[in-house]
């Protein structure tokens, strides 16, 4: 699922980003766009994702000694793998090349972290590495959305439910609508038995983003499993617009 005009779905604040007025060059141009199609994250589609990383590979052959494409093309590549559009080993190859790549050209580098920890997060065995990068990159990047869905995922993976419902909480309060965080809550909620709120939260993500395929699952799920009778399972599923049933995730 793209992002049409007219979603209500902020895009992430950029991890890493500059604010640099100078002009970018065709290298950093391709980082944008490519940015742009994969960061809104559950809303990317596997085209998104695919096209993305065709220009980051643009990109590298461009500039092959800038860390922030190297960064960058990790995170695209762990987000196949999240996703299950790409479990491969090619892309598992790509992912540790890239992020390796990145933080070798600036190890002091927000973006190259974050590369670093998707690495991390990808494993085997350093599900714990992959937190602790991650907590140290939402201490410098408080307000980064992007930084804070990744560090929640990293969370619930290492069974820290309680730290990483707040921490989808800070990324719903930021400014902008969030319906990923309120999506994620409610799973989190109901796995700590708060199912009021747990529908509560899904409520607002369906409502947040009608086309949002993943929480329309989550709002069914609940419902299915919290004795939500047939009338009420079929009014959540007049609710799922045809935009949601192409996903291909389902």
């Amino acid at each position: 699922l793209t992002q049409r005009k007219g979603d209500s779905t902020s895009p992430p604040a950029a991890a890493g980003s500059s604010t640099s007025s100078a002009p970018r060059t065709k290298a950093q141009q391709l980082v944008a766009q490519a940015r742009g199609l994969f960061e809104p994250w559950d809303f990317a589609s596997i085209d998104d994702f695919k096209l993305a990383e065709r220009l980051l590979l643009e990109a590298s052959e461009l500039e092959p000694t800038n860390a922030e494409i190297w960064a960058t093309l990790a995170i695209e590549a762990y987000g196949q793998y999240q996703f299950a559009y790409d479990q491969s080993d090619a892309r598992d190859q790509l992912l540790r090349r890239a992020a390796d790549r990145a933080i070798k050209l600036s190890p002091n580098s927000t973006r190259a972290k974050l590369g670093l920890a998707m690495r991390y997060r990808r494993g085997p065995g350093t599900n714990q590495e992959a937190e602790d990068l991650l907590r140290e990159l939402a201490a410098l990047q408080p307000t980064d959305r992007f930084i804070l869905w990744q560090f929640g995922s990293a969370l619930r993976r290492n069974n820290h439910n309680e730290e990483a419902l707040a921490c989808y909480e800070r990324a719903a309060a930021l400014p902008g609508a969030d319906p990923i965080a309120h999506k994620v809550r409610a799973e989190i909620l109901d796995n700590l038995g708060r199912v009021d709120e747990a529908m509560a939260a899904i409520e607002k993500a369906v409502t947040l983003r009608q086309d949002y395929a993943l929480a329309h699952i989550v709002n069914l799920n609940l419902i299915g499993r919290h004795g939500g009778d047939v009338d009420l399972v079929k009014a959540a599923l007049r609710r799922i617009p045809p935009t949601a049933l192409s996903d291909e995730r389902l």
